[in-house]
């Protein structure tokens, strides 16, 4: 017998060649096209010969044909750009037979050798017969059609028999591994997995780690897929070793988008983000569209798991445009169910259903069963939203079907749990519990924490509605402690207010069950679990972190990353809203952001002092009288609800409770208030104030007595100015005998008072930052006539930058800020009341964000700003105090106080007054308050701090605060007792009678 081998390089081909060899004998070429290269192969009748074509860094396609030139034999192995590719076969006449190789994708080299050349045996037609059926399997599964799919398992089934009788491991377990995927495909994923355990098992055996990677993340999939997400995060991880070792990036690009996957199914949303920010970075270094597209798509599901829909929205919709230029239509698919989920969220039912609708479409040309399963629990999600429970049943009712014949218990879930709200709905309360409890059991056996929270919720509000309230309750206490549990899986502040902002509607479900049982201090209770949490926290956490030890090369970082952020913050306030640099450099900032919040959590995670910590304590009822009040001060926490809201009144003495309107009507009074106060001395005002103030007090007025009130708003009280509000039945307003102080809540004041006894003393005693200088038109810059025009301002100057408008730029483009002239005064009043030394006085060019950073504020008791403030409730860590925009060589400067540059600093302060408009607002987060300024301070470690609801009038506020120093300083009242005493002199000016000058200001934090 001869065998001939020839060593072949795909462009240089020498036609006819032939070298005569022997079993072992090979070469090895470098490949790098896909024209195909045809080797001469002379074979005797009944000749068996096996060939192996050893791929490295390239996939090749082998053809073996017959003297005529048809084939007999061809392959394409699902082991990639790596491994063999075995030709078998029995020469049924004398001639000389071709090898025919083409390179199919990749740039590398291929090895050929003879494994085996001798007379056939009747064995090597099974052999051949089952080697044919692989082959031919692997094609029919690369045609991916529903009609193609069954025939491909047949195949690939017939084939894996076989060799499970041999010693041929690795053909075996490729034969499993196709098999595995065509089952997935299927929507088999349950028979999938059994395949990829097996194949993996076998490579094991091989020491191929390259080909057992990619059969573990297959593996990861279909755990994931039917809900054993902790079992997936194991596989995943297992294949990403061996990716990140091999440098392979896009395996490892792959591997870090599912993990992020399994990590956002089991709730750990900050992980599930870091990874798919992970694997982004690889994807679009590789030019890899469709895959970023599929990353953003995870990305936006994240973001709207976690209540921030606008960023949800903005990634699916990045994420579109790329799936289509890739004509990846499956993942487009996903992407538009994703859109229906999040217009569901933005109650836009009708809208969800034209996303469903085309996604339904497109599993239908898929064959895709399982995206199906999924496009109809959405379409029954919607349809109940709309009310049209006949076809919302029927949709779930199909979905359910789908979903147990594919194994998927996650799904199966999710649709049992559909289906108990249209019971619920529809009146049927037990049927809605029975469905409720089916779909806990999916959940929990699956490890989903995040849905076994939904499902307890569903059971508890079927038995309310049954009037099983004990076991209502019961329920809804289980829900809460997943919820609680479910919410430790992250270290950023942000996503855990964000993920807390999805589970208010629980709490207060649970409020109102407690308030309905007769539970008043368990509700109190529920109330302070359900606020400020986040921010308790940090308060708690506050000063564990510093630049000592492991995280102290990350807290540089996160300086670098404040710094870059306020570079682009400034640059975004010298741009017209109808720039087109807008949407890029807010793009830009978003990524900052994002990568800010993910330092904070490594810093947290490194430092061993932070990790020390335990979780802060919520107050209970009893505490809060017997720990945080004293006989004078009466504590008043709300809670808003959907059908009926809550008034708590505490007091050393007791407890008490009052039911109040509905959230929508309270803040639906609340938002014409604040546009009339806008008005300046709308003569409606009274009336407004009045039904308002008959709303939020009711019955509770007589109980106040001429105590202090220590008020807790719920939602849109927060932007309620308390002290203007006329008790029931009197025209006075609540001022005339009562301090008011805002708080959180109350267990975020114990932890502020709580750090009080470590503090260290202030030696200095006031620091005052007014009249900056903004503009080089000011005369302070030489100006000349136009500085004096500019300096004129009349008297009702706000100090406000509202918002990104082109009014506030002058023509050549430049950020033009008028100056605020009363500001000045207004520090020299306040000076003259504390004559000392050692006051700081920081005006004009010295009211700098340089002198304010400079680390000497610490060394002050008091610190006053006088100028504006700029809001951004889109950014709340841009939001800033507006100094001095220009130095005294007349050089611009960054003068934006922003909010993450006072997170980064350590105060020694008792009280911060932010003299400017709006200070005391922020993005309002469900459950955690105005994120802003004030949370910052707190975190600074100062206790209290006096801010602002609106627009302020320059003028008023200078004589306001006058009086207030007056009275703090010289006559020793404390801050907020002060600040009553000043506001009751200005409201007896005619002038500033009307609340909108002298009703601004509240004191937030600790009144002691």
């Amino acid at each position: 017998a001869i065998a001939t081998l020839l060593s072949c390089v795909l462009h240089a081909q020498v036609p006819g060649e032939m070298l005569t060899g022997h079993p072992g004998a090979h070469s090895v070429r470098q490949v790098s096209a896909s024209t195909p290269d045809s080797v001469p192969v002379p074979l005797l009748a009944g000749q068996f010969v096996r060939v192996e074509v050893m791929q490295t860094g390239i996939d090749v396609v082998v053809t073996f044909r017959d003297p005529e030139g048809r084939p007999l034999f061809e392959v394409d192995s699902d082991n990639g750009n790596y491994g063999p590719e075995t030709v078998v076969a029995i020469a049924d006449s004398a001639g000389i037979y071709r090898l025919e190789v083409k390179a199919d994708s990749g740039s590398g080299s291929y090895e050929m050798r003879i494994l085996d050349l001798r007379p056939a045996v009747p064995e090597d037609k099974e052999l051949i017969t089952a080697h044919r059926s692989y082959a031919e399997g692997v094609h029919l599964r690369g045609r991916n059609s529903p009609e193609t799919r069954p025939q491909a398992i047949e195949k690939l089934e017939a084939a894996v028999a076989f060799f499970r009788q041999n010693d041929d491991h690795y053909i075996h377990a490729l034969a499993l591994y196709s098999l595995g995927f065509t089952q997935g495909q299927s929507g088999d994923f349950r028979k999938a997995l059994a395949s990829y355990e097996e194949a993996a098992a076998l490579l094991g055996l091989t020491g191929d780690r390259r080909m057992e990677a990619a059969v573990r993340n297959n593996e990861g999939g279909a755990l994931d897929v039917l809900g054993e997400s902790q079992r997936a995060l194991q596989a995943y991880r297992q294949a990403l070793e061996f990716y990140v070792a091999d440098g392979d990036r896009t395996g490892e690009a792959m591997l870090l988008n599912n993990i992020g996957l399994a990590q956002g199914t089991l709730a750990d949303w900050r992980g599930a983000l870091a990874s798919f920010r992970q694997a982004l970075v690889l994807d679009r270094e590789l030019a890899d569209g469709r895959r970023e597209g599929l990353v953003l798509m995870n990305m936006g599901v994240a973001y709207k798991q976690l209540g921030d829909r606008e960023r949800a929205l903005e990634l699916l919709d990045q994420a579109l445009p790329l799936q289509r230029a890739a004509r990846d239509q499956r993942g487009e698919a996903i992407t538009l169910l994703s859109l229906a989920t999040l217009q569901l969220s933005l109650n836009q039912p009708g809208k969800a259903i034209e996303y469903v609708d085309q996604s339904i479409a497109a599993a239908h040309t898929l064959g895709d069963r399982r995206l199906e399963a999924w496009a109809l629990e959405f379409r029954g999600e919607a349809y109940t939203s709309l009310r049209r429970f006949e076809e919302a049943e029927d949709a779930l009712q199909q979905c359910l079907g789908l979903a147990r014949s594919l194994g998927s218990r996650l799904t199966a879930g999710g649709a049992l749990l559909a289906l108990a709200r249209v019971s619920l709905l529809t009146g049927q309360t037990r049927n809605a519990v029975e469905r409720g409890e089916q779909s806990l059991t999916e959940f929990r056996d699956v490890g989903d924490t995040s849905h076994e929270g939904m499902a307890l919720e569903m059971i508890a509000r079927a038995e309310s509605v049954g009037g099983n309230l004990p076991e209502a309750r019961r329920r809804m206490e289980e829900a809460l402690r997943v919820n609680e549990a479910t919410r430790q899986g992250t270290n950023s502040e942000q996503l855990r207010a964000s993920f807390f902002a999805t589970r208010q509607d629980a709490y207060g479900f649970y409020i109102d069950l407690l308030m309905r049982t007769g539970a008043v201090a368990e509700a109190l209770e529920t109330s302070e679990r359900s606020r400020a949490r986040s921010l308790v926290e940090m308060l708690a956490e506050s000063g564990s972190v510093t630049g000592e030890g492991p995280g102290a090369e990350l807290l540089q970082r996160q300086r670098d990353i404040a710094n870059r952020l306020n570079a682009k913050g400034a640059r975004l306030l010298q741009l017209g809203r109808s720039d087109p640099q807008v949407a890029a450099l807010s793009q830009d900032i978003r990524n900052l952001e994002t990568e800010y919040q993910d330092l904070q959590a490594a810093i947290r995670e490194s430092n061993p002092r932070y990790a020390a910590l335990t979780q802060p304590r919520l107050l209970t009822a009893k505490q809060i009288q017997t720990e945080l009040l004293d006989s004078d001060t009466l504590l008043m926490e709300y809670s808003l609800g959907e059908e009926r809201s809550y008034l708590w009144t505490v007091g050393t003495n007791g407890i008490n409770s009052w039911e109040l309107p509905a959230r929508l009507l309270i803040e639906d009074k609340v938002r014409e208030l604040s546009q009339l106060l806008s008005l300046r001395s709308n003569p409606a005002v009274p009336a407004v104030a009045r039904e308002l103030s008959e709303m939020i007090f009711g019955k509770a007025g007589p109980r106040l007595g001429n105590r202090r009130l220590l008020i807790v708003p719920d939602g849109g009280l927060q932007y309620v100015p308390f002290s203007m509000l006329p008790l029931p039945g009197s025209d006075e307003p609540l001022v005339v005998r009562h301090e008011v102080v805002i708080a959180p809540s109350a267990s975020a004041l114990a932890v502020l008072r709580a750090q009080a006894p470590g503090r260290k003393q202030a030696p200095r005693t006031l620091a005052v930052f007014a009249d900056p200088v903004f503009d080089v038109s000011d005369s302070r810059v030489g100006g000349g006539p136009a500085a004096r025009a500019v300096e004129a301002a009349q008297p009702e100057t706000a100090r406000l930058l509202e918002h990104l408008v082109e009014a506030t730029s002058s023509a050549g483009g430049a950020l033009h800020i008028p100056r605020l002239p009363y500001t000045a005064q207004e520090a020299e009043q306040i000076l003259g009341v504390a004559p000392d030394a050692s006051n700081w006085k920081a005006i004009g060019f010295d009211a700098s964000r340089a002198s304010a950073l400079s680390g000497r504020l610490s060394e002050y008791r008091y610190l006053h700003f006088a100028t504006h403030g700029f809001l951004d409730t889109e950014r709340p860590q841009l939001s800033a105090l507006v100094l001095s925009q220009i130095d005294a060589q007349s050089r611009p400067e960054d003068g934006f106080l922003r909010v993450n540059d006072i997170y980064n600093v350590r105060l020694s302060a008792d009280l911060v007054v932010l003299s400017a408009c709006q200070t005391g607002l922020g993005k309002e987060v469900r459950g955690e308050g105005l994120m802003g300024l004030t949370r910052a301070f707190f975190y600074a470690g100062v206790p209290r701090v006096i801010v602002s609801l609106w627009n302020v009038n320059d003028r008023a506020t200078a004589e306001l605060m006058a009086g207030f120093y007056k009275k703090m300083l010289r006559e020793g009242k404390r801050p907020s007792e002060a600040l009553r005493l000043a506001q009751l002199d200005l409201r007896k000016q005619k002038r500033w009678a009307s609340p909108y000058y002298w009703a601004a200001f509240v004191q937030q934090g600790d009144w002691n």
